[in-house]
């Protein structure tokens, strides 16, 4: 990454902004290896941790479980996630929504019960 040579550089932040979520295709893993190296000179980052590969080959569908800025690619597989997340949201909130207990909410000084 090149040092800062003008009075202006030194000032200016070295990360402007951020964006997320990018694709990168290629025919050869070396293709991606350069990817990194060009991004380097303009001082772009890619966080690795957080970084999925995908091979895709005529006539396969592992693609369809590949996940893209939290959803899977896949209209069938994307749906049974969301019912899978949705279900584990219900049973963690059990205990407030279906024992039968009163929550009371204060607003505006005023209790407001829920049942």
């Amino acid at each position: 990454m090149p040092k800062p040579s003008t009075p202006l550089e030194k000032v200016l932040p070295r990360e402007i902004a951020h964006a997320d979520g990018v694709d990168f295709i290629a025919f050869q893993d070396i293709d991606i290896e350069e990817v990194g190296k060009v991004l380097e000179k303009y001082n772009l980052q890619v966080n690795v941790d957080k970084t999925d590969f995908t091979n895709l080959s005529r006539g396969e569908t592992n693609w369809q479980t590949t996940k893209k800025i939290g959803t899977l690619i896949g209209d069938q597989e994307d749906i049974e996630r969301r019912k899978q997340l949705s279900s584990a949201a219900l049973v963690k909130l059990k205990n407030v929504w279906l024992k039968g207990d009163k929550i009371t909410k204060i607003q505006n000084s005023n209790p407001i019960k829920h049942w």
